[in-house]
């Protein structure tokens, strides 16, 4: 097994006394146990504006199914950091997935599971238990996407983030 450890920081308040601006942030560290011969990919992006930053990363489990290489997700964190103040964060959704040739009986399947972050960060598993593995070929997604809806005064837009190994 292989433990990686992970830190994410929430800015809780922010006082402005005269020229004195103080900022409180809670910060949580937590590990995540990968199994030796996982995949890890990291993805991020910035809306147009560059006010806000999506990123992600996944943890695919790889084996050898009937011969050829398969995969399935088994964790994904990630979240928005905000650049511009000025920019709000809300209808955030997180899809977990996976298509493509079930090793079994080389059908097409996919397999997927949505969440809605409370807050700019998330870590969620995959239900990795109950899925099947995916055959590795050019019809395979395993991943996750986030979206999320950023505003600024009366202005609003969209921000999505795919990624897949």
């Amino acid at each position: 097994m292989d433990i990686k450890q992970f830190r994410t920081a929430q800015l809780l308040k922010v006082t402005q006394n005269g020229d004195k601006t103080t900022k409180e942030y809670a910060v949580t560290t937590f590990g995540v146990i990968c199994p030796m011969g996982s995949v890890v990919r990291e993805d991020d992006k910035w809306d147009n504006s560059y006010s806000v930053r999506a990123y992600s990363t996944i943890y695919v489990l790889k084996s050898t199914c009937k011969g050829s290489d398969c995969y399935k997700l088994q964790y994904a964190e990630g979240g928005w950091d905000i650049a511009d103040g000025s920019v709000s964060v809300s209808g955030r959704k997180v899809i977990l997935g996976s298509s493509g040739t079930n090793p079994n009986n080389g059908l097409f399947i996919s397999q997927d599971v949505t969440y809605y972050p409370s807050s700019n960060t998330y870590f969620y598993d995959a239900p990795y238990m109950d899925w099947t593995y995916i055959v590795r070929n050019s019809y395979m997604n395993v991943g996750s996407t986030s979206f999320a809806t950023l505003k600024r005064g009366t202005s609003s837009w969209k921000l999505t983030l795919t990624n897949n190994y």
